[in-house]
């Protein structure tokens, strides 16, 4: 974990030495800090060329992981450098502000580049860090946080407590849940993952941050899908398959496989439900999913039992959930744990809380809150979801904890008029944040301490500059690395009603 200073905020230092440290344990500043470009380029700098190579110098990372450097006057993303290091460049693409480039030819490379484990790492589009040493990946999302809140959010930094980011002692291996879209390859159906920045498949048979149970199953179940002679889908209603998911319990090392397929009838399906039984003992569950939408949504809105358990199940903090098919899980087991330990500090509640839980998933915070609180109510607009969090509520016995199912932004209002009056709410959205509508019904309701738990620092630091106008003050930021190889970083704050 990088040295901190009193707010945990990463400080800056002098060149690194080969292990990516100085003698005080900094880094150079250059390799952590993503950057937010100022819009435009000059009129008078000259045009870049697509195909033209160029030499670059890099000085800091995007938000995606691509490292930037200016050619021309022209800032130029290119994927696969870090800062400090110096690489001909070969222009792909321009855009209106910026360009985008590839590296070629020889690189100087930075004390703290690393030989990415996976042999796909550059052409699976994955992972973006896997070539930098695991504490340079620490302090760069460190920054990413702390940049967005200062840019996005206006916040002060002197107002809160930025702890240091949670990483993890083996940054591998650690994720329960793969989504592998399927394609051809000399016409026999392979599965994988797509390539950087488009929707060419790369075919893979294993992935380092997959975790055992699936690996296997990524090897495997592709293998006995061509066996069968089965094709990806081409049209709607032509019963073929678009997808393979993954899920596995860490707990019990089982293992739920969906096959997302067109609507229309699906060929061999029996076939498959037996060989996936007989090859992959360690399957409980299989489940067709279907989906006929354009675009790159992957689950649609309707599933069927094939065989097997409705749900998996897996611990979390001393409780255990049912986990079907459609519903939110977190990816990553190991930091779920210490994620969800810091919001309970946070959160601090007694049994004279009310707690709302909006997002709630299948009740994971709702349930682990319930344990503290007087009482929870969890909201959510998924139906499969709501349905696992009552059985969840019942199967730890929770009577305290009620899930509704509806958006937040309605039901809240009517609480309210009904005479609701929580002292704690938790928000946990999707990448995109909260909707507005939300986030008016919260500031109205006024509970005294709000927890946000956010997968993307831009659309968190959106948020909280609007919270905080609405009076409320952010106390404490703890950057989760809940992704490690990627650019992602989860975020939890506490905020607290002026």
């Amino acid at each position: 974990m990088r040295p901190v200073g009193r707010t945990g905020r990463p400080r800056l230092a002098g060149p690194a030495t080969s292990q990516g440290r100085r003698g005080t344990g900094d880094f150079q500043p250059g390799c952590l800090r993503p950057r937010r470009l100022s819009p435009g380029v000059p009129n008078d700098q000259p045009a870049l060329q697509i195909g033209q190579e160029y030499a670059a110098s890099f000085d800091n990372l995007t938000h995606d992981g691509a490292a930037v450097a200016r050619i021309g006057g022209w800032p130029v993303f290119v994927p696969d450098a870090l800062p400090g290091e110096k690489a001909s460049v070969r222009i792909s693409g321009l855009r209106k502000n910026f360009a985008l480039g590839e590296l070629v030819g020889s690189l100087q490379p930075c004390p703290e580049r690393v030989l990415p484990v996976c042999p796909w790492f550059g052409s699976c589009g994955g992972c973006q860090l896997q070539h930098a040493s695991y504490p340079a990946q620490l302090a760069f999302k460190a920054h990413q946080v702390d940049n967005a809140l200062r840019r996005i959010g206006r916040l002060q930094p002197e107002d809160y407590t930025f702890h240091p980011v949670i990483g993890m002692a083996e940054p591998w291996h650690y994720r329960n849940k793969a989504q592998l879209p399927v394609g051809t390859s000399a016409g026999r159906l392979v599965a994988g993952f797509y390539r950087r920045g488009s929707h060419d498949l790369v075919a893979v048979d294993a992935c380092p941050i997959q975790c055992a149970a699936n690996n296997r199953v990524i090897g495997l179940l592709p293998e006995l899908c061509a066996e069968l002679g089965l094709r990806p889908s081409m049209a709607p209603g032509d019963g073929g398959l678009r997808h393979l998911l993954v899920r596995s319990s860490r707990a019990s090392g089982q293992v739920m496989v969906s096959l997302v397929s067109a609507n229309g009838p699906f060929p061999r399906q029996a076939d498959l439900v037996a060989a996936i039984r007989e090859r992959l003992p360690e399957v409980v569950s299989i489940v067709r999913n279907f989906n006929d939408r354009p675009g790159s949504q992957v689950s649609g809105p309707r599933s069927q039992l094939l065989w097997g358990a409705s749900h998996l199940y897996d611990d979390c903090a001393g409780l255990r959930f049912a986990i079907s098919a459609a519903s939110f899980f977190q990816v990553n087991p190991e930091q779920t744990g210490r994620l969800y330990a810091r919001l309970l500090e946070m959160a601090a509640v007694g049994s004279a809380d009310t707690v709302v839980d909006a997002y709630c998933g299948i009740g994971t915070i709702s349930l682990l809150l319930a344990r503290q609180a007087g009482r929870v109510l969890g909201l959510e607009i998924v139906p499969d979801a709501i349905a696992d969090a009552r059985k969840n509520a019942a199967d730890n016995s929770l009577a305290n904890a009620e899930f509704h199912c509806g958006l937040a932004e309605r039901l809240l209002p009517a609480w309210q008029r009904r005479g609701l009056q929580p002292t704690v709410a938790v928000v946990d959205p999707p990448r995109a944040g909260c909707d507005p509508a939300l986030l008016a019904a919260l500031l109205k309701l006024g509970p005294e301490r709000l927890l946000y738990v956010s997968c993307d620092p831009a659309t968190l630091a959106r948020d909280l500059c609007l919270l905080t106008q609405g009076g409320y003050a952010v106390r404490e930021v703890q950057p989760v690395d809940m992704f490690p190889q990627t650019s992602h970083i989860e975020t939890l704050v506490k905020l607290e009603r002026r």
